[in-house]
């Protein structure tokens, strides 16, 4: 029944209609603090249909258990990420921790999850996810963390997982635990583990091409025409330095 359903909505007070719909309760329980530092809310059934139905954009992501096969074929990936093409949709699997089917022209996608997936891993995922579903609405994302006015960029593995997502049409920025404007008192900083003097600037040439190669969403969805655009905006609009990468501590995962 609909009422058992569980479903939360990404960024409640935005312009998004991006939701995740739990039909096992033990699953939900199990990620609340993970989905709730993400940016997700609880919600009720009336507020989806209404989203549903409506002609603004809606994606619905069914989140269920993975089964014994799908565990055992994820666990046995030999790359971390495999990313498939079927016309509009994707298939995507992250090793060891989930599968999803996704396609930006439908409303409900299907995620299967394995139970005893990583904090890490599970992070990353619905991070790639989110970011897919944001899509829709041109929103960049990238994989980094905001530190007061500076919106660090990295890659994964340093930012623990971490992203944050720039809504130009809204101008706002969406980090974890933080909502705050897009303006040009912000600026892109890139970590270099080479680099010793505190500060160097980039040019706007540089800037393009780094964020271009640390988005978090799938590369064959950052190519099109509204999300090159939207990075072009981008680099007008913020300046960029680079900064020693050992002066870098990643907020602590828990």
């Amino acid at each position: 029944m609909r009422s058992e359903l569980i479903y939360l909505k990404f960024q409640n007070d935005s312009r998004f209609n991006i939701y995740l719909q739990f039909a096992d309760r033990a699953l939900y329980d199990s990620q609340t603090d993970l989905l709730f530092k993400l940016g997700f809310t609880s919600v009720d059934y009336k507020s989806v249909k209404r989203a549903s139905t409506a002609k603004d954009s809606c994606t619905i992501i069914a989140i269920n258990k993975a089964s014994a096969k799908l565990t055992s074929a994820l666990d046995g990936l030999y790359q971390d990420e495999v990313l498939s093409q079927s016309g509009a949709a994707f298939q995507y699997y992250k090793k060891g921790c989930a599968s999803a089917l996704i396609s930006l022209s439908k409303v409900n996608w299907q995620v299967a999850l394995v139970e005893d997936c990583s904090f890490e891993g599970l992070k990353f995922f619905y991070n790639r996810i989110i970011s897919a579903a944001l899509t829709k609405y041109g929103v960049l994302s990238f994989w980094g963390v905001k530190a007061q006015s500076t919106l660090i960029v990295t890659k994964p593995v340093v930012s623990q997982s971490e992203c944050f997502f720039i809504d130009i049409d809204a101008n706002k920025v969406y980090s974890e635990g933080e909502v705050t404007d897009f303006d040009s008192s912000l600026n892109i900083g890139r970590l270099d583990s080479f680099q010793k003097q505190e500060q160097r600037s980039m040019s706007k040439e540089m800037m393009y091409s780094f964020l271009a190669t640390h988005t978090c969403v799938f590369s064959s969805l950052s190519s099109v025409y509204i999300m090159r655009t939207n990075l072009l905006k981008v680099t007008k609009i913020l300046s960029a330095f680079s900064y020693p990468e050992k002066n870098f501590e990643p907020r602590a995962n828990s």
